[in-house]
């Protein structure tokens, strides 16, 4: 699925302890544009006419910087903290060369960026921008204290001013541009792919759902996604209440329906008690089963112990097995069930065997599954991630293994859990109505 400006999902990643807002959208591959915004704007500010056509041809990457609207933090005093905090961003989306774009007071901080990691940027733009600091440059001109202290009505007609000429033809360009900004909403206006290729979007309206393991990572993501699509979603979790609360508060703020439900997969009942609160929620319907949530661990085959093994495929195998056989009463033609795969069950990636088994058990599975529920019109599908930015894989916070990852990747950046929900999305779709009994490599071509 290629995003534009108006369907790229906001995303989020952490670094230096700030929870950064982003979106990405165009042609995948290849060196990403990140572009960085003037004063008082957010990343709803860029007009798409100037963002879709940079991404017919790249990847557009735009950002909320450290206090800027979504993002969390607090809005540094310098430029030099801006251009610090704008590349821990860049890091943490496993961007290894970027050309940065940056407009306005967005061009003093791509200057920064430039200056303090001069291997990472490839290129650099500037638009209406001028030097790093200089004498007078912390205070706002007359001009500009006039422009900004006076009240508009609306209050974002303020933009006709500072980015348009007083001309009939710059204000009427300027409310063309208003225009095109509220375009982007939470859901998809219906004009908002006109004069421009179609983009497919998954429609779950009116489906139920439910995703194990949905607090964080692929399972938060495949929540958010799904939500997105219209679907009622139930974020189960086993431990972290307040995360898996904060899917739900996000998936509600978006017009969604969401609730969450506790239950340890790890228990030989924990299948069969998240089966009755699932139904006490959502009755005698489930449209789609995501069984994301497991467990790994890294030992060789001598430190493995008989508990660490049991637990592996008591959570990762045997709970969604038995979560299937519990909830198939209320499944039925049309349905989709999703199991979470992994790189791990086809290849060699670490020391993790006794993992590698219960992900090569859930391919097995999805087979055997398929077979038998294909005459009741129930596909079962799998997702197989490689390397992902998760608590998972906190290897990849260092150089090496930010490198090791990279090395057996034919797309050369580290997948993000947004990368693996809009697959998860699309196989729970009518768009994959003929795709079953089959696992998904969603893992950037590596190991090919």
């Amino acid at each position: 699925m290629i995003h534009t400006h108006q369907t790229a999902p906001t995303q989020f990643v952490d670094a230096n302890g700030i929870r950064f807002a982003y979106r990405r959208f165009g042609k995948p591959g290849g060196v990403p544009l990140v572009c960085n915004q003037h004063y008082t704007g957010t990343m709803d500010y860029w007009d798409p006419a100037v963002t879709d056509g940079l991404a017919r041809d790249r990847e557009v990457i735009l950002f909320n910087n450290a206090g800027v609207s979504s993002s969390s933090g607090e809005v540094p005093a310098t430029f030099e903290q801006m251009g610090a905090n704008a590349i821990a961003f860049s890091l943490a989306l496993g961007l290894t060369e970027v050309d940065v774009l940056g407009f306005s007071i967005g061009g003093m901080v791509a200057q920064e960026i430039a200056l303090q990691a001069p291997n990472l940027v490839r290129k650099l733009i500037l638009v209406g921008t001028g030097p790093r600091g200089g004498e007078g440059m912390a205070s706002l001109t007359q001009v500009a204290q006039r422009i900004f202290g006076a009240a508009y009505d609306p209050p974002e007609h303020l933009w006709l001013t500072v980015l348009f000429s007083p001309s009939k033809a710059g204000q009427a360009a300027g409310l063309e541009f208003l225009k095109r900004k509220h375009l982007r909403q939470v859901g998809i206006e219906a004009n908002a792919t006109s004069n421009r290729e179609e983009t497919i979007m998954p429609n779950l309206s009116g489906k139920t759902a439910l995703v194990t393991g949905a607090s964080r990572g692929m399972g938060r993501a495949s929540a958010l996604a799904l939500a997105a699509a219209g679907a009622q979603v139930l974020v189960h979790y086993g431990r972290g209440a307040n995360e898996a609360d904060g899917v739900v508060a996000e998936i509600r703020k978006a017009g969604g329906r969401a609730d969450a439900i506790a239950t340890d997969l790890a228990a030989a009942d924990g299948a069969s008690k998240l089966a009755k609160q699932a139904r006490s929620i959502i009755g005698d319907r489930l449209d789609i089963l995501v069984a994301n949530a497991g467990i790994s661990k890294a030992a060789t085959i001598e430190e493995t112990t008989v508990e660490d093994f049991d637990k592996l495929f008591a959570v990762n195998v045997r709970a969604p097995f038995f979560l299937v056989q519990q909830l198939l009463p209320i499944m039925s033609e049309g349905s989709s069930i999703v199991f979470l795969s992994s790189l791990a069950a086809r290849a060699v990636v670490g020391t993790i065997p006794a993992y590698a088994a219960t992900k090569g058990a859930i391919d097995t599975l999805v087979k055997h599954f398929a077979s038998m529920l294909g005459a009741r019109g129930i596909r079962v599908n799998a997702v197989a991630p490689g390397v992902v930015q998760t608590d998972m894989s906190n290897f990849t916070k260092t150089d090496a293994g930010r490198d090791f990852a990279l090395g057996m990747q034919a797309l050369k950046r580290l997948a993000q859990p947004d990368d693996i929900g809009g697959v998860v999305a699309f196989l729970a779709s009518e768009n994959a109505r003929w795709i079953t009994g089959d696992t998904i490599h969603v893992d950037g071509g590596s190991k090919l």
